[in-house]
């Protein structure tokens, strides 16, 4: 959304997006329905009881920045499609 300042600069409204389920004793797999929010930059599922793998659907969140999966039971492979992820920057 383009705006003009006081000082004639224009500029672009940044929307960033947060999902934050950290240490809340999540136990399971991480529902497919996520996989569909694209708009979600930051993922912060740290410190859970998630388990098995990690969906190839995780390619699309393209958008996200931070992505935060440590400390829980997750296995498999890491799917490929996380290289749509084109401006993460936490892994």
């Amino acid at each position: 959304m383009p705006c003009t300042c006081d000082f004639g600069l224009k500029h672009q409204l940044v929307w960033e997006a947060f999902v934050k389920v950290y240490s809340l004793h999540v136990v399971g797999v991480i529902p497919a329905e996520l996989w569909t929010l694209t708009f979600l930059t930051h993922l912060d599922l740290r410190q859970n009881y998630l388990t098995g793998p990690l969906s190839a659907s995780i390619g699309n969140l393209t958008s996200m920045q931070y992505l935060l999966l440590g400390i829980n039971g997750l296995s498999g492979e890491l799917p490929k499609e996380l290289g749509k992820m084109t401006d993460i920057r936490v892994l």
